[in-house]
């Protein structure tokens, strides 16, 4: 167990890192000027949680100036929950005001995050969340799983529940630590268990637009980061179906920060790679015992044609019998079989939008959150049985 002094600090910045030595110290550097600018009468502590890098990570962190005092953690245990964890230990012991922790890869992060993250800390909510301008191909996960279900279920308009940029408070991080972790919350799987976490259990929670999201493409991480993502969320919706399965009303959280927010940069995906890579990944025998016999019907024509086309409705039928299914044994099978599903939903998705506005791919996106809650009724009929 982690040992710290019981110095106290008003405002800690945390930095997540795994072989950042690239990036971090543009990070290092944004995030004083936000403290000397915005928080210059607060005692400041900027941490990098490091999960065992073999990069010059450590040595590009200690030597950016700051007048800020900084501190490197590390742990021999890899992923990003572990990192943070030393972190959250740190805030019990420092007892700060506000904690905001921001990724190591930001290409966008101005000086003012510091104030769009930890100001509404002060102002007593518990939790803030971003909202990002996302370039339109990037964010998957988020937009086509975990927001239509944190929309869907919870009935909680979270729109980035897996950002990587938060700020929280210290009675927050005392309940996190309190928690069962899991493998996955060590890992890929912390910011939605952080986020499941604030919204079953009353915390306050707020959003705030930071702008640009601009950052290293997920790509080469994102098959370890789909699993360990969804089994995170899988898990903590079915530890907590008594805390959603009734809530028949949905909330709006306040939103802070920018009104009106940029454009974001065009990427240029491939949608015939993201095709093979679904037909390649599919799991038939096993979709066959995980998905109603209707929509395996659907989804099996669909895959024998190499014409894939998943709109909105049979996208949440799918995820809500693929939840239930999960229910049943806890299987990563059923996870992993969601792989080859996930990836026809963004080929469809993608196949779409090249020529809508950012406006409409938000609101494409924000629709399909809106089919998950008009929806919810078909997955809480079959679980509670």
């Amino acid at each position: 167990m982690l040992v710290f002094t019981m110095e106290k600090f008003g405002i800690i910045a945390g930095i997540p890192t795994y072989n950042e030595a690239e990036n971090v110290g543009f990070v290092v550097k944004q995030v004083e000027r936000g403290l000397r600018k915005h928080y210059p009468g607060k005692k400041a502590l900027i941490v990098c949680c490091d999960g065992n890098s073999t990069d010059r990570t450590k040595s590009v962190f200690l030597d950016t100036k700051t007048f800020s005092e900084k501190r490197f953690l590390t742990t021999k245990l890899r992923g990003k929950g572990n990192g943070l964890k030393m972190l959250f230990n740190l805030v019990v012991e420092s007892e700060p005001e506000a904690t905001i922790i921001v990724d190591a890869d930001l290409k966008s992060i101005e000086p003012g995050w510091v104030r769009l993250l930890a100001g509404p800390l002060l102002k007593g909510y518990d939790y803030v969340t971003p909202v990002y301008v996302r370039e339109r191909y990037d964010g998957t996960i988020t937009n086509h799983i975990a927001y239509p279900i944190v929309y869907g279920l919870f009935g909680r308009d979270v729109r980035q529940p897996i950002a990587g940029d938060f700020a929280f408070s210290k009675k927050l991080v005392e309940y996190w630590l309190d928690q069962r972790w899991t493998k996955e919350a060590g890992e890929y799987g912390i910011d939605i268990f952080m986020t499941t976490h604030a919204i079953f259990n009353g915390f306050r929670i707020c959003q705030t637009n930071l702008g640009h999201k601009i950052h290293r493409s997920s790509e080469p991480r994102l098959s370890e980061m789909f699993l360990q993502v969804v089994k995170s969320l899988f898990d903590n919706t079915l530890n907590n179906m008594d805390r959603w399965r009734a809530n028949l009303r949905s909330k709006n959280e306040k939103i802070f920060g920018m009104r009106t927010l940029p454009e974001p940069r065009n990427l240029k995906p491939d949608p015939e790679r993201i095709l093979q890579t679904a037909i390649g990944e599919y799991q038939r025998d096993k979709l066959k015992n995980y998905l109603s016999k209707e929509n395996f019907k659907i989804i099996n024509s669909m895959f024998f044609e190499r014409n894939l086309n998943i709109d909105e409705e049979l996208w949440a039928r799918t995820i809500y019998d693929l939840l239930y299914s999960y229910s049943l044994k806890r299987k990563m099978d059923v996870i992993r079989s969601l792989r080859s599903l996930y990836f026809a939903k963004i080929y469809t998705f993608f196949k779409r939008i090249p020529e809508y506005t950012t406006e409409e791919v938000e609101s494409e996106i924000r629709g399909q959150a809106k089919i998950f809650r008009k929806m919810r009724s078909y997955l809480v009929r079959r679980i509670i049985k």
